[in-house]
């Protein structure tokens, strides 16, 4: 053999021998630009040739865009694997048939380049009448399949199964597209290898969701699967080992994955332009930002002692369904106390309705809850009617007329200003699994308990509990006796007065106030100088502060408004705004205040009526 014979044969033995070398040569036969290698290429490499090597059969990497994923797998890896034994055969799938024929052409272009056909000569010839971009088949037997979620692959099989991002971001989002993509790969694409024991599957893709397919197949298979993880910006110091070569790169907190292409400049840049939350998934490899997405964990508050009093209600979230891959039933148990809510128990538990309906009765008997709430929509509703129908429980049905995610951005407001409170965890062996749900929320693979939680805290901040009746409550505990000195008043007959002018300054209600009137065993009048009706009551709003409402007048803290509510409209000449309801008082944005108004289509409860309703509920 001459020198530049023996030259070639070495340079063709180490091409098949090593497959980093093979991809770093491989690139110019594809791409114009040159190859800007980095450690973790090296890494996926070695990680590749094992499977090839039938030393690892099951692989999932996980790492960011753009990253030379879908290269060095997708088009590299086949076309080094038909060059060593060209009889093997691949199934190429990917969230859109596009994207898999693109890559499948790029692997047939570089297995037809003059380098290949050179290097490896006869190794690769393709069948004339099977050289199709989404399905081509060579002499020795060998055949490449691009394929989709959507695609059919009956009376196909493969030696390797390449599945590339199954899942596009926007499909993420939707449970039934995450719920399509982990059942084909179930139901369809797993049982199409050749031999199921030494068969190969590789699964490339960024973290979308903690249900995708790479945490439906981790909490399925523990164990079954070898998973590397490569985040953009390492979180924590790591030590990698490179499980060929031996290798060992150190990583430590804040180190980039590959400066050179992606400098820290553009990563802070990255950071702020899509968000926390896509950062986290799709670069960090983790389905949610740490200390969480819309619920941050630096918001939550720990209480050591139970309230002894207050409102409570029990908030149910249902399915119907003992299925591994089915949605929890979840319930949880909520309290509010001047101005605070804390959650005194969770629920969660994978029942059919039997179990479910018993499970909501026992809840009420352990909790005596002042309302049992039930979502009006799909396994709800018959929940809804049995319980309505067969007992006595104070069920309330919820209607749902906007998404979880919106929802759950409703009642931030109370996380955020520290008025949100969960049991220590020495006492709540629950708690870790809540936390981490409502952490991950929306992208944790069950949000069932958060559905509770948002359902619960609208109900409680829109009636109000923590004002009004809990002052009611503590003047009834002073006795029926007197209770009926103030019932016996009587109410200031007449027409409706004018409203108050703007530049009147009506009396500051404070928590002394309350205190003093109580004192005194009597009702605050109306303010209002035109009014002065004893028919009042103190509530307060989501701030915390105290108002004096009239029946009489209708006024807040003596303030009329200068014109009536229409619609929903803010009444303040020249301003057009649709007033929100805050803790059950209208709400201006344009002023950022309160509208001196009663909320529209509110039941009002009198002293009387309210004491009737606690002693048939011997609450007392």
């Amino acid at each position: 053999m001459n020198p530049l014979e023996s030259f070639r044969e070495r340079t063709r033995q180490k091409l098949l021998d090593d497959f980093g070398v093979f991809c770093r040569r491989a690139w110019r036969e594809i791409e114009p630009k040159e190859l800007q290698w980095s450690w973790h290429h090296e890494l996926v490499c070695e990680y590749m040739q094992l499977c090839y090597e039938r030393e690892i059969t099951r692989l999932i990497i996980t790492q960011p865009p753009r990253s030379l994923k879908s290269k060095l797998i997708s088009v590299f890896f086949g076309a080094w694997v038909w060059a060593r034994t060209p009889g093997e055969s691949f199934i190429l799938t990917s969230y859109s048939d596009s994207l898999s024929e693109e890559l499948n052409i790029a692997r047939r272009t570089l297995l037809m380049s003059e380098w290949f056909q050179s290097t490896f000569p006869g190794k690769v010839q393709f069948s004339a009448d099977q050289n199709r971009r989404e399905q081509y088949k060579n002499t020795a037997g060998g055949q490449s399949i691009a394929t989709s979620v959507w695609g059919v692959l009956t009376g196909k099989g493969a030696d390797y199964l390449l599945v590339d991002d199954i899942l596009s971001p926007q499909q993420s989002y939707s449970d039934l597209e995450r719920e399509n993509g982990n059942r084909f790969f179930d139901s369809t694409l797993r049982s199409r290898l050749n031999e199921p024991t030494t068969g190969v599957i590789v699964v490339i893709c960024q973290r979308l969701h903690e249900a995708d397919l790479v945490g439906h197949l981790l909490e399925n298979e523990p164990g079954a699967w070898t998973h590397i993880s490569l985040p953009m910006e390492c979180e924590q110091d790591e030590e990698i080992i490179f499980p060929i070569s031996g290798k060992v790169v150190h990583r430590k907190a804040g180190d980039l994955l590959h400066p050179a292409r992606f400098p820290k400049a553009w990563c802070e840049k990255q950071k702020r332009t899509v968000g926390p939350f896509i950062w986290a998934g799709q670069f960090q490899q983790r389905p949610a930002p740490a200390g969480g997405a819309i619920f941050k964990r630096e918001w939550f508050q720990t209480y050591k002692k139970e309230p002894e009093k207050g409102q409570t209600i029990i908030s149910l979230d249902t399915a119907y369904s003992i299925k591994k891959t089915a949605d929890y039933s979840a319930a949880s148990v909520w309290t509010v106390l001047e101005g605070k809510y804390y959650l005194r128990f969770v629920w969660r538990e994978r029942c059919e309705y039997p179990r479910l309906k018993r499970m909501a009765e026992e809840l009420y008997e352990s909790w005596q809850p002042e309302a049992l709430l039930v979502e009006e929509k799909g396994s709800g509703q018959s929940l809804l009617q049995s319980l309505k129908q067969e007992t006595s429980l104070p069920i309330v049905g919820i209607p749902v007329d906007t998404d979880k995610v919106s929802r759950a951005h409703g009642v931030t407001a109370l996380f955020e200003a520290g008025r949100i409170y969960f049991p220590d965890p020495a006492s709540a062996p629950w708690l870790p699994t809540f936390l981490h749900e409502l952490e991950l929320f929306p992208a944790s693979a069950h949000d069932d308990q958060v559905d509770t939680v948002t359902m619960g805290l609208a109900y409680l901040r829109s009636r109000q509990f923590d004002g009004g009746l809990t002052l009611i409550a503590g003047l009834i505990e002073r006795g029926p006796d007197w209770l009926k000195g103030i019932f016996k008043k009587k109410s200031v007959s007449g027409s409706k007065p004018a409203a108050v002018a703007a530049d009147s300054k009506p009396p500051v209600v404070t928590v002394d106030n309350v205190k003093i009137w109580m004192e005194q065993n009597k009702t605050p009048a109306c303010p209002n100088p035109d009014c002065k009706s004893p028919c009042t009551f103190l509530q307060r709003d989501c701030e915390g502060e105290w108002h004096l409402h009239c029946r009489q007048c209708g006024g807040v803290d003596g303030v009329l408004s200068p014109k009536p509510i229409v619609d929903g409209i803010c009444p303040v000449e020249g301003c057009d705004i649709k007033l929100q309801v805050r803790g059950g008082f209208p709400w201006c944005m344009n002023h950022g205040q309160f509208v001196p108004a009663n909320r529209p289509g509110v039941k009002q409860m009198s002293f009387a009526q309210y004491g009737q309703y606690r002693r048939s509920r011997n609450r007392w």
